[in-house]
């Protein structure tokens, strides 16, 4: 439970973190695109497509704590019994 929930927090700030960049370069990067990928483009992809962006980051952060949880436990149980 507890990685579950280091997994929602963490994915809760990294995208408040890309949030606040997206803002930031869009605002400085305006007249400067290099003709690479249009900043203004990106910006509102990302703020159109936050929740599922969110549900999809929170969701592997789950995943991902969840399953470290259980190899790390099984682990230290399976060194435990050999004792």
């Amino acid at each position: 439970i507890e990685n579950i929930i280091y997994g929602l927090i963490s994915a809760t700030i990294s995208l408040a973190f890309v949030e606040i960049m997206f803002t930031t370069v869009s605002n400085n990067l305006q007249a400067s695109t290099f003709g690479l990928l249009s900043i203004t483009y990106s910006e509102y992809y990302f703020k159109h497509n936050f929740v599922s962006l969110l549900l999809i980051i929170v969701g592997l952060c789950i995943i991902i704590g969840a399953g470290s949880a259980f190899i790390a436990t099984r682990r230290y149980l399976k060194y435990k019994t050999r004792k």
